[in-house]
């Protein structure tokens, strides 16, 4: 009985241990790893600073759209009612898209920082620089994986949406514009942003 408490505590422990765990990186001038094992490395390094950027660009690109929305809101164009409604429903729908496609981009760095890991991890493990429990690596990087795929749909889903509310506009723009309404606004403040 008391072995098998000693046991359960020492699972526990190694448990706690493995999803805490830490993972070192290898550097790639380790003569005891091969080439084609650091260039596999060097490989998931790559993809962690190209997510980062894609992070960067993304938030940029938010910023844009975010300022854009706000210009829309502020302009009073177009007086028309209707046309000023779904003008401001597209907007919303561009940044929400946008918002979203922010997200993907960080999800995709998660699943970036967790594919490194886990190549480090095998890595190191396979040519006895250290040992890691792989499974937590591989969890997190399987539930990163999932998370993108989940934004993936979101955003195609809220896209079939901003399809719609673009046709809603621009026969609402038509209507409004054949109807003698002003456009120069359009032209040269609301439309010049990311439009």
């Amino acid at each position: 009985m008391q072995s098998l408490k000693v046991l359960c505590a020492y699972v526990l422990v190694v448990s706690a241990a493995a999803c805490s765990q830490t993972v070192k990186p290898i550097g790639l001038q380790e003569l005891v790893v091969p080439l084609d094992a650091r260039r596999f490395v060097a490989d998931a390094q790559d993809g962690v600073s190209i997510a980062k950027s894609h992070v960067d660009d993304a938030a940029m690109h938010l910023d844009k759209m975010q300022h854009w929305a706000t210009t829309i809101a502020d302009s009073g164009w177009p007086s028309n009612a209707n046309a000023r409604t779904a003008l401001t429903r597209l907007s919303d729908a561009r940044l929400k898209i946008v918002r979203m496609e922010f997200d993907l981009a960080e999800a995709d760095y998660e699943l970036a920082q967790a594919k490194y890991e886990l190549v480090t991890a095998r890595t190191a493990i396979r040519h006895d620089l250290a040992t890691y429990e792989l499974k937590p690596l591989r969890e997190r990087q399987e539930a990163a994986l999932a998370n993108v795929g989940d934004l993936v749909k979101q955003i195609e889903a809220e896209q079939r949406t901003l399809e719609q509310l673009t046709g809603d506009w621009w026969a609402q723009y038509a209507g409004y514009s054949q109807g003698g309404g002003s456009t120069q606004e359009f032209f040269t403040t609301v439309g010049t942003s990311d439009f």
